[in-house]
């Protein structure tokens, strides 16, 4: 009975021990779960459509004043670093990048992706890997609103 309470503290003192060898939750990820196959999460789990159910679609955001605030806000969160504030390629992480981000204020790349090609580019990324997708970081109806927004840069 006597040795009850003077193990208590030495099993403490292993747990803690052990702590340290656990891997940690870094920022901005999740724990280190499995999820099960053929398993979806209870708020369901977002369809990405393919380029080509992409390319017909008329760009379903808002047109108004405030949509483009939302769309620049956006673009300066997650686009900006890279892209730079006016779209021209230059953003304060373009240097360290492999290959350049793309001048999203050229006419030529601007004329040959529809609204949906962009979309698909946010959703997936690149395939050189430069720019990620951001599927799991912006809401789709976002997207839609950055693609709004990019489309005024070639304006300015």
């Amino acid at each position: 009975m006597r040795r009850a309470p003077l193990l208590a503290p030495l099993v403490a003192l292993l747990a803690c021990d052990a702590m340290h060898d656990q891997a940690a939750i870094q920022p901005q990820e999740g724990p280190p779960v499995a999820t099960p196959e053929g398993v979806v999460p209870f708020g369901g789990r977002e369809r990405l459509p393919e380029e080509e159910e992409l390319d017909g679609l008329t760009n379903p955001a808002p047109t108004g004043k405030l949509a483009m605030v939302d769309g620049r806000r956006l673009y300066n969160i997650h686009c900006s670093p890279c892209h730079g504030e006016k779209g021209k390629g230059d953003g304060p992480v373009a240097k360290h990048l492999s290959e350049t981000p793309s001048d999203l204020t050229d006419p030529e790349l601007q004329g040959e992706l529809s609204d949906g090609a962009m979309v698909h580019v946010l959703n997936h990324g690149t395939l050189s890997e430069v720019m990620p997708g951001f599927a799991d970081d912006i809401r789709p109806m976002e997207r839609w609103l950055l693609v709004r927004y990019v489309r005024t840069l070639l304006v300015r």
